[in-house]
């Protein structure tokens, strides 16, 4: 098995190598010079700013004043009513090394800021609170905007995506972009796809919706989009694909769908990046990604099923171990395991390991048979020991031999304590009402003498 494991990993890499040089020599068609290749989704380094020239007089160059800063998180996606709020916060910490003014503003009047203003001492941080709220009479529909934060030298960007629904939605929606379509090389023909699954809320059963969906940028603009009219019960799963036109710059754009039905409206939307042609991109062909992914699957499988057998030899070592040395419940706890994957094991490799279970299986049943028989047997005879013990101590109370029962009493706590807790809780009653028998008598004989 393990040589076949080899040969299957050999086989896999020798394919991946294989489509790595067909697509640096040969991509459409056209031979490619391997240092135009474009990495995905990482942008040029950013340049560092130059240092202050020393003045006149050479006293030496002064420190750099650095005034970066971070805030997070860089995107905020809320989803709201008519006439609703919710409550977000951003974090700005100052990563310079000097006192940095730090102002904030909004192009989307649906968003309030805590602070608009401040200044941060080095590695000092604030955190805005961003109420974002949307009135009655607002147009349910996907609203984008942005907070930019600025100090002396840098802006960054905090993008704010709004879903706004109707104050009485009659539906939910949600909008998901598989993985796969998460980034995507800009090439003619090119497609985004998104699960879109919409729920009914209603009391109607049957319902005939209109379905809007479209690919929009984040600076609001519709770059495609389609419409349709759908029946709904209460549940109705789709999935839908738009053809990015060949004029989409690279950058993040959303695709968001939009259910309405008479007033009520309900939005969702999930984002994607639109990237660079490279030379990954072109290596990970749908058809060639899809015999990795299925070669790789393969191997899983294979790695699972060697793993089961291993485990399941593994464990009857330990198990006959276990036997060997009279461990028996240690034996019966591995046994439960071991039946668990041995039922995940497929029907030629149970056949080949069921001897070696039904082994130890035996051996656990004559085994265990053996300690309850031997348990039974101690307890019968600690139950008649202290039956013995009992019957002496009520004697010697009706005889008034008080001292006699008291050492009997003694002797009966002495075996007690040594009992397993199973004969304990069974006796327990009987033994406590001797103690009080003797209790009582000790204190009347007591009480007597006193006289």
């Amino acid at each position: 098995m393990k040589k076949r494991l080899k040969k299957l990993l050999v086989i896999f890499f020798i394919i991946v190598i294989f489509y790595l040089s067909l697509s640096l020599f040969n991509i459409n068609g056209r031979s490619v010079n391997s240092q135009s290749s474009v990495l995905i989704g990482v942008g040029a380094p950013p340049v560092p700013p130059t240092p202050p020239a020393a003045g006149p007089g050479g006293g030496g160059a002064g420190i750099e004043k650095l005034r970066t800063f971070t805030v997070s998180p860089e995107l905020i996606k809320v989803g709201i009513k008519q006439g609703g709020t919710i409550t977000k916060f951003i974090t700005i910490k100052n990563t310079g090394n000097v006192i940095s003014h730090f102002t904030l503003d909004t192009d989307m009047k649906r968003i309030l800021l805590s602070e608009t203003e401040f200044s941060l001492n080095p590695k000092e941080e604030k955190i805005i609170t961003v109420d974002i709220s949307a009135a009655s009479d607002d147009n349910p529909d996907l609203y984008l905007g942005k907070i930019i934060v600025k100090n002396e030298d840098f802006t960054k960007i905090v993008r704010i995506i709004l879903e706004l629904s109707s104050k009485k939605a009659l539906f939910d929606i949600q909008t998901t972009i598989p993985l796969l379509y998460k980034i995507i090389p800009k090439n003619e023909n090119t497609s985004v796809n998104a699960n879109i699954l919409i729920k009914n809320l209603g009391d109607i059963y049957l319902l005939d919706v209109n379905l809007y969906y479209a690919i929009k940028d984040f600076d609001g603009n519709i770059i495609t989009s389609k419409e349709e009219t759908l029946a709904i019960k209460d549940l109705l799963s789709l999935y839908k694909t738009l053809l990015i036109p060949y004029y989409a710059k690279e950058g993040e754009y959303l695709f968001y769908s939009k259910v309405n039905y008479e007033n009520s409206t309900a939005i969702s939307s999930d984002s994607f990046k639109i990237v660079k042609s490279s030379i990954l991109f072109n290596v990970f062909t749908i058809p060639v990604f899809s015999i990795l992914i299925i070669l790789i699957i393969i191997l899983l499988i294979i790695k699972y099923i060697y793993n089961l057998k291993f485990k399941v030899k593994h464990l009857l070592k330990k198990i006959e171990y276990n036997l060997n040395n009279n461990e028996i419940d240690k034996a019966i706890k591995l046994y439960k395991r071991l039946e668990r994957f041995f039922n995940k094991m497929n029907s030629i490799d149970k056949i080949k390991v069921y001897p070696g279970i039904k082994k130890v299986y035996n051996r656990i049943k004559i085994m265990d048979n053996k300690r309850k028989k031997l348990i039974l047997k101690n307890k019968t005879e600690a139950v008649s020991t202290i039956s013995e013990l009992l019957k002496k101590i009520e004697k010697d109370i009706k005889n008034k031999r008080i001292d006699l029962a008291i050492r009997n009493y003694t002797k009966l706590e002495d075996y007690y304590k040594n009992m397993k807790d199973s004969i304990k809780l069974y006796m327990y009653p009987k033994i406590k009402d001797a103690f009080n028998k003797i209790e009582i008598k000790s204190l009347k004989r007591e009480i007597r003498n006193n006289r």
